[in-house]
């Protein structure tokens, strides 16, 4: 009796410590939210361990007009995080031997140019294609999205009208929406059947995710979904993502779903793991951190799959720690999203990373100030040095030596004063160098006025002088108006847009490129 006695009270210790864990840890996570106020929108965040709930709450108002309160069981939309959900459809569809990852897309999109080197669908699902955003691309034509409904069919239109690629299939990283909604085409192709259908019967229902459904019809009435928003003057303003494009984004579930998800993923029920972590590999044998639909990395040497999403005023973030048997889920109609950031959550459970010391007496971060341009997309970049310490387009920089930085997951390395490499997580290795800034004079920027016209984006642009600086106008969309800056000899930036002229042989201007992170050379022709 006395040795079943001891054993009771050393069990009921350990469950009070335990409850007392988790209650710090909840409280940590609790305080990251303080700063949503009761009366804006807000956000609901899910944490498991080893497949029980650890903590499950809800902050903020889910509709602002009639002050109906965010709960666990609100819709939001998830944005990018979607794109797991894409990729897990199409490997569903290959273990069915309905396709294969290997085949060239045109085999199921014959709308598609024939680029000389085939874009596979592997290359659709880990942003190896080379495709240019559609949303860039819409963007350049003076119509961007959130400004406009946009479909799936016209995505695909604008995906066949672009005569070039950003760089040879499978040779680089960049992010692009084009490929996920060209996936869910696909998998309708092939399926015989809606994209909305196929998820539901083959992933959401054997998942019990019962909230889950496509933002095919943004008329669609949704029960239940916290409506989204963004800050405005002391307040907010509707910020909802009015599109039926869907595949890249706009899918709508619970908090709760979400996690349910991930669980999923972890126990391997759909048997789609491994093809998922699956990390893509460039031509130059360089791995990337994104492999299909989801990112794979470590957090605090933790192995971390995850990915964030943005659409809209939503905001959404999902990450899984398998070997932790951990689950973070955080769904937002806040933009831009709280303080609280899903590494920090994670450090609560994982425990923080030890921070290293910074070297002393080195070369002074002034030495390497100035403006570098990367030589492959021509985005420019400044090097700010400022009490000692560097920055990189106002990002601070960790030093780790004489010649090496760090800005989270990217390192950058000062090959000497005038050329830079920078070793980025997503597997890209940058070349930038120096490059003198440019300023010009209004008589001197006359040069670049004119007419241009590119088939691709179907747009025509006046360049013009206007109050002595210069301006691009897109005809027929009389709203879109971008000033340009000069940056660097025949390269001005303006609104996140890099817009460069080109010369031909003869010196005179001929050509008008438009370019940002996901659409790096689009030509536009100077026209009379």
């Amino acid at each position: 009796m006395r040795l079943n006695g001891i054993l009771v009270t050393l069990l009921a210790t350990m469950s009070t410590s335990a409850l007392a864990q988790a209650g710090d840890k909840a409280a940590q996570i609790d305080a990251m939210f303080a700063g949503i106020k009761k009366d804006g929108p807000g956000c609901v965040i899910g944490v498991s361990q080893d497949g029980k709930t650890v903590i499950e709450k809800a902050y903020g108002l889910a509709v602002l007009e009639h002050d109906v309160p965010n709960t666990t069981a609100t819709l939001f939309e998830i944005g990018s995080v979607s794109k797991q959900f894409t990729a897990a459809a199409v490997l569903l569809l290959e273990r069915d031997g309905k396709l294969k990852l290997s085949d060239d897309i045109r085999k199921y999109l014959p709308e598609m140019p024939d680029y000389g080197t085939p874009v596979t669908v592997e290359m659709l699902l880990d942003h190896r294609s080379g495709l240019r955003d559609w949303g860039s691309v819409a963007n350049a034509a003076g119509k961007p999205r959130g400004e406009r409904n946009f479909s799936n069919v016209e995505v695909l239109d604008i995906a066949a009208r672009q005569k070039e690629l950003n760089y040879r299939p499978g040779s680089a990283y960049a992010y692009t929406n084009t490929g996920f909604n060209l996936a869910a085409t696909i998998v309708e192709r092939v399926s015989g059947t809606s994209f909305m259908v196929f998820t539901k019967e083959r992933i959401f229902d054997p998942l019990g995710m019962t909230s889950a459904q496509w933002r095919d019809d943004f008329n669609r009435i949704v029960k239940g979904r916290a409506m989204a928003y963004a800050p405005s003057g002391e307040g907010f303003e509707q910020s909802m993502p009015f599109m039926d494009v869907y595949g890249n984004g706009g899918l709508i579930m619970t908090n709760g779903d979400l996690a349910r998800w991930n669980e999923a993923m972890m126990a391997d029920k759909l048997g789609l793991r491994a093809g998922m972590e699956k990390q893509a590999v460039l031509s130059d044998g360089r791995k990337t951190p994104y492999a299909r639909g989801v990112n794979v990395g470590a957090h605090n040497g933790v192995m971390h799959v995850y990915h964030g999403g943005v659409t809209g005023g939503y905001n959404a973030w999902l990450s899984r720690f398998p070997d932790r048997k951990l689950s973070i889920a955080m769904t937002c109609n806040m933009s831009p999203p709280p303080a609280a950031t899903p590494a920090a959550m994670a450090s609560v459970f994982l425990g923080q990373e030890p921070e290293s010391e910074p070297p002393a007496g080195l070369i002074a971060p002034a030495y390497y100030a100035g403006r570098f341009v990367d030589t492959r997309t021509g985005m420019p970049w400044d090097v700010t040095a400022t009490a000692g310490q560097l920055r990189i387009n106002d990002r601070l920089l960790t030093r780790l030596s004489n010649v090496r930085w760090k800005r989270g997951n990217d390192t950058f390395t000062f090959v000497n004063a005038d050329k830079l490499q920078i070793d980025a997580f997503d597997g890209n290795l940058h070349e930038l160098v120096r490059t003198p800034a440019m300023e010009l004079t209004a008589p001197q920027l006359g040069e670049y006025a004119g007419n241009y016209a590119s088939d691709e984006t179907r747009a025509s642009y006046r360049v013009a002088i206007e109050g002595g600086a210069l301006k691009v106008r897109v005809d027929g969309w009389p709203d879109t108006v971008l000033t340009l800056a000069p940056s660097y000899r025949d390269a001005f930036v303006g609104d996140g847009m890099l817009v460069r002229f080109r010369r031909g042989l003869d010196g005179k201007i001929n050509e008008m490129s438009l370019g940002d992170s996901r659409m790096w050379d689009l030509r536009a022709a100077r026209v009379k």
